[in-house]
């Protein structure tokens, strides 16, 4: 019995390679006979595996079950394997018995389209389209060279059935101009003829596609989609201009020349470089080179590109979550420092001298930041300038003002002087204040869904308009869209006739905007391009009141009481599409709320309570640009000395590993994974069968490179013997219905002939979730590169050292370890076994904060 296990393996074994050899043989080797040998082979192998199986289950041997044959399904894996096999070999056999291909999908078997001359085709073509030529001059060498080698050349063909094929293919001027020629088999040659006669214009086909090389549009800027494009539009000219008999092999220095001048003036500048470094410039650089360059140019600014967009996406999201504690400095009571009444009583010197001992941001009075870092967008109501409008200077004279500053160096870091366009050698300034009662007015606002041109859908900020004639869009919106841009010169008018205060477009874009509640309802939009739109809104944050005539409504804006920038603004035209029957009004001198398809916006003047006291001034400064030189050195040293602000979440992460971290009898540290939620949903995710799916995908690569695998192995093999990873053994362990089992894939550095391991924990599972979702991040731990720099002036010798291995060398709870499963055997003939890292692991979002922090 032993014996007739080991050949049933080995036939096992044979069968399988037999599958693998078949998918690999090449196409001038596989013929109907090779392939059909092969089948026979398959079949004779199978049969004696069968009859072999059957005398084993047929045995008293009680051995037999508890054998490595019947534990791994042998059987039942080798009959995949043949059925496998055996479909693949009868699908190769069907196409010799399929009809040859015709010119057309509506031709029958029997058509006159076949040549004669033809051999049968050992696997079957798709079926080729003439192209319809329209009467393009730039259309018809490509419809020439189709039409002569398939239909005008084909002797099968009678002369009849070609000029069908002739008027067929024909659209718009030229169809007309054989419109009036019967289908008969005498008229096919003055056809054909009137129509060479027409269209093949040599000396005019060539003009075009000269002047089509010629008038590329120079690039302005680096981008990876217009070097593309001029590349590949000079190679299609060049190709033309070579298939109607234009020698352009010795053209090389003149294409060159016009390529280079259309570039960008950065990518110039690379390539001069590169050619400088391969050549001492006894000889020309030929075309073939700068194809070379070019293609290299645009890769390298599409992964620029790429990282750039995944940037403003983390951007965006980190910015939308961010929130402060809201303690009052001054009173300790539930509400910001600038909400403060009692703070706002006081006189503006003492706020001032507040701010300072407190050392708060003059721009938000928030602790523990610097006006610089500041991340609120919202300027002094009375200046303009950076500051808060509660410590905005008063007095009559300037002296008042620079007694100020020369009180405390800390004021000098929250102004934000305007640096005149020439220097000079003093100060000068004059300034009115008076006072009034600014109104607190909400302006309609919308995020509204947007498509960029990469398929990714974002929300964007609209500001609501129907004043406006145009709709308008910013700079950094339309780049992070990825919006087409067509010139355009226009110019904005404001308020007023004589058109003095007036801005220019250059530009105009096109995108679909959509209603997050209305999943049917999308309008276009034409955009024009404009650096800025306006500033903040609102312009300050506004308290929510019990306003019962806003209550279950669908907001268009859910955070419209928070400033925020404006990335649309939606004229009186998209005003008129989105305006839904609806109008929802409350007491006198509250808000009003209208019904669109974009939600209910909310404008309107607000209640008398929310009105605030300001003072209007205007003042003109002059400083030398050596004073703004020192004032933004200053900031710049006594920026070290701040602490970072913790959001909410980076508080709870911070909490976690403080309760959590401990340490084993050897010292070494032990911490948890910092979940967001108590019941992940990665957890619900079928996590083991996308592992799975992976392992097997990671090991098709394997079997072209084994000593990949081998490497590969290897690694998994140490994090085993250094205890960094475990085997789950027990079965009732390996069906908890909660772990998450992580993809894993490699990393190969050529330089170094190394593998390493990464484990892929933002891979989606099956309910949309992934592992590095549900993990916090942490706050940043680690202070800038340029405040480490600034420290090491205190130094002669720097000392630098490396942590081999890291991470690994902190260990998970148990608990913690069972969200860091994978899946791992060593060969595919092995059944797929169960580990769980033991370890911090790299891959993971939390992993930085973890070992950082524990460092």
């Amino acid at each position: 019995m032993a014996n007739l296990m080991r050949t049933q393996i080995e036939l096992h074994k044979q069968i399988d390679k037999t599958l693998k050899n078949f998918k690999k043989t090449p196409k001038t080797r596989l013929t109907e006979t090779y392939a059909q040998v092969k089948l026979e082979i398959l079949e004779d192998l199978w049969n004696t595996f069968t009859q072999n199986h059957r005398t084993l289950m047929m045995t008293t041997d009680i051995n037999i079950q508890e054998s490595d044959y019947v534990k791994n399904e042998i059987y039942d894996l080798t009959e995949d394997i043949y059925t496998t096999a055996k479909c693949e070999m009868k699908d190769i056999l069907k196409t010799f018995c399929a009809p040859n291909p015709t010119l057309d999908a509506s031709q029958s078997t029997s058509s006159p389209l076949k040549s004669p001359t033809a051999m049968a085709p050992e696997f079957k073509l798709p079926h080729i389209n003439i192209p319809v030529f329209s009467g393009r001059y730039s259309e018809w060498i490509p419809f020439h060279d189709l039409y002569v080698s398939l239909i005008h050349r084909n002797s099968a063909l009678m002369n009849v059935q070609k000029l069908h094929y002739l008027k067929s293919s024909l659209s718009g001027e030229a169809a007309s101009l054989l419109k009036h020629i019967p289908i008969s088999d005498a008229n096919y040659d003055d056809a054909w003829a009137t129509l060479q006669k027409r269209y093949n214009n040599k000396r005019f086909i060539v003009t075009s596609i000269l002047k089509r090389l010629l008038a590329q549009r120079s690039l302005s800027t680096e981008s990876a989609g217009s070097i593309k494009n001029l590349l590949d539009t000079t190679n299609e000219c060049l190709n033309a201009l070579n298939n109607i008999g234009v020698y352009t092999l010795s053209w090389d220095a003149i294409i060159v020349h016009i390529t280079v001048s259309k570039l960008d003036a950065e990518s110039i500048r690379l390539w001069e470089q590169q050619i400088n470094r391969e050549d001492d410039g006894t000889s020309l650089p030929t075309f073939k080179q700068l194809c070379g360059y070019l293609e290299s140019r645009f890769r390298t600014l599409e992964m620029l590109e790429s990282s750039k967009t995944t940037s403003k996406v983390n951007t965006r999201q980190n910015t939308f979550h961010t929130t402060f504690k809201t303690t009052c400095k001054f009173c300790q009571g539930n509400h910001f420092i600038y909400q403060c009444k009692e703070f706002a009583h006081l006189t503006y010197t003492d706020r001032k001298r507040f701010v300072e001992q407190n050392r708060l941001c003059y721009n938000c009075l928030i602790p523990f930041h610097t006006v610089d870092k500041c991340k609120q967008k919202t300027t002094c109501r009375r200046c303009g300038k950076k500051h808060h409008s509660l410590i905005h200077p008063e007095g009559n004279t300037l002296d008042h003002l620079s007694s100020d500053a020369g009180e405390s160096s800390h004021i000098r870091e929250s102004r934000q002087p305007e640096v005149a366009a020439t220097p000079v050698n003093h100060n000068v300034a004059t300034h009115h204040a008076d006072q009034e009662m600014t109104k607190n007015v909400l302006l309609a606002t919308a995020l509204v869904k947007i498509q960029s041109s990469n398929g990714t859908t974002y929300y964007l900020r609209a500001l609501i308009d129907p004043g406006s004639e145009g709709s308008f869009i910013t700079e950094s919106a339309a780049q992070f869209l990825g919006l087409k841009k067509t010139t355009v010169r226009c110019t904005i008018n404001g308020l007023g006739e004589d058109g003095k205060a007036s801005l220019t477009s250059n530009s105009m874009v096109t995108f679909i905007a959509q209603s997050r509640y209305d999943q049917s309802f999308n309008i276009s939009v034409q955009a024009f391009v404009l650096k800025s739109i306006t500033r903040s809104q609102p312009a300050q944050r506004i308290y929510k009141q019990n306003w019962p005539h806003l209550h279950n409504l669908d907001l268009a804006d859910p955070h419209f009481d928070t400033p925020g920038k404006i990335d649309i603004l939606l004229s009186a035209e998209v005003y008129s599409e989105i305006l839904k029957e609806g109008l929802s009004k409350g007491p006198r001198g509250t808000i009003i709320a209208q019904n669109t398809y974009l939600g209910w916006i909310l404008l309107g003047r607000l209640h008398n309570k929310e009105t605030i006291q300001s003072y209007k001034v205007t003042t003109s400064m002059h400083l030398t640009i050596e004073d703004n030189i020192l004032q933004r050195f200053w900031e710049i040293e006594s920026d070290s000395f701040r602490e970072n602000v913790l959001t909410e979440e980076e508080s709870r992460c911070e909490q976690i590993y403080e309760k959590t971290c401990t340490r084993d009898k050897d010292g070494r540290y032990i911490v948890s994974l910092p979940f967001r939620e108590i019941d992940p949903p990665c957890q619900y995710g079928s996590s083991r069968d996308v592992a799975k799916e992976r392992l097997l995908q990671l090991e098709k690569r394997f079997v072209k490179n084994p000593d990949f695998m081998l490497q590969y192995s290897n690694v998994l093999k140490d994090y085993l013997n250094l205890d960094f990873m475990e085997e789950i053994v027990d079965e009732h362990e390996r069906q908890k219905p909660t772990a998450v089992y992580i993809p894993h894939h490699a990393v190969v550095n050529p330089k170094k002939t190394t593998v390493r391991v990464v484990m892929d924990a933002s891979c989606k599972y099956k309910n949309g979730a992934s592992l590095n979702d549900s993990l916090m991040v942490g706050p940043r731990l680690q202070p800038d590169l340029r405040h480490i720099i600034l420290r090491w002036r205190r130094h002669k010798i720097c000392l630098v050292a490396d942590i081999t291995k890291m991470y690994l060398q902190i260990k998970v709870d148990h608990t913690s370890s069972d969200y860091q499963r994978l899946l791992w055997r060593n060969n595919p003939a092995e059944e797929i076994k169960d580990f769980r890292m033991n370890r911090v692991t790299f891959g993971t979002a939390s992993a930085p904060y973890l070992a950082t922090k524990t460092l």
